[in-house]
């Protein structure tokens, strides 16, 4: 009988731990991985970043720098393949991004000069560059003006040794080039991108790092009906001080 006790009391233990450490898991991977370290082999931190960052899916290869802060790391990306569209406009965000996407998704679809389906991948970018004029003064000053440029990356087709080509007009392939970028993540759905790259550009000049002042990337890892547990990144370019 008191064996019995024993046991059961141990297997409670046991079951209250492992509960534990899956909503550690869970936490780590929304916020806190680091998936590189010395420990890891190169093709061990290719998969933990799929698993734990891209959601499982393809993604475009890169290798964390240095973590700056707690919320912000520089990565290393090599230069990747995309289809890409570009729009300007002076309206809402999240209506250019739905028109990007639209119109990649179809060429995903098989929207291209072979019929090809492509293979899901992440994230979803939109690379934003904010349009400036100068003033009376001759002063630099921002305006309601954008350029996107939405993207997808895109890993080999299964059936092909290339990329078709697309069939709509304003969708073309496009080579990213390699890139060091810094990176900070939130959860959510999209929303006033622009005041959190303001955000993210006050913590870098405290931190007395050099950027790109007029580009940022908004990165997008969940599809739309996935409600928790969402993954978004802002990238903003690294450059020479």
């Amino acid at each position: 009988m008191r064996f019995a006790k024993s046991s059961q009391f141990w297997s409670s233990t046991l079951a209250a731990i492992l509960l534990v450490c899956s909503q550690l898991i869970s936490a780590a991977d929304l916020d806190e991985v680091r998936p590189i370290n010395n420990y890891l082999t190169e093709n061990d931190e290719k998969i933990l970043i799929e698993k734990l960052i891209c959601r499982g899916w393809k993604c475009p290869e890169f290798t964390v720098v240095k973590d700056e802060t707690q919320f912000i790391q520089i990565r290393r990306y090599v230069s990747y393949q995309t289809v890409a569209t570009s729009l300007t406009g002076c309206g809402n965000f999240s209506d250019y991004l739905l028109e990007g996407y639209l119109a990649l998704f179809a060429y995903r679809r098989g929207d291209n000069n072979e019929n090809i389906k492509m293979r899901m991948t992440v994230p979803v970018t939109a690379e934003i560059t904010n349009a400036t004029n100068r003033n009376s003064l001759g002063s630099l000053f921002e305006t309601c003006i954008a350029n996107y440029t939405i993207r997808f990356f895109l890993s080999k087709p299964i059936s092909s040794d290339h990329f078709p080509q697309p069939n709509q007009e304003n969708v073309t392939l496009e080579l990213v080039p390699s890139a060091e970028v810094y990176v900070t993540t939130y959860g959510g759905y999209i929303e006033d991108v622009v005041s959190k790259w303001k955000q993210m550009k006050e913590d870098l000049t405290k931190l007395k790092l050099c950027f790109d002042s007029e580009t940022y990337t908004v990165a997008m890892y969940d599809p739309p009906w996935k409600k928790n547990g969402r993954r978004n990144e802002i990238w903003i370019p690294n450059k020479p001080c």
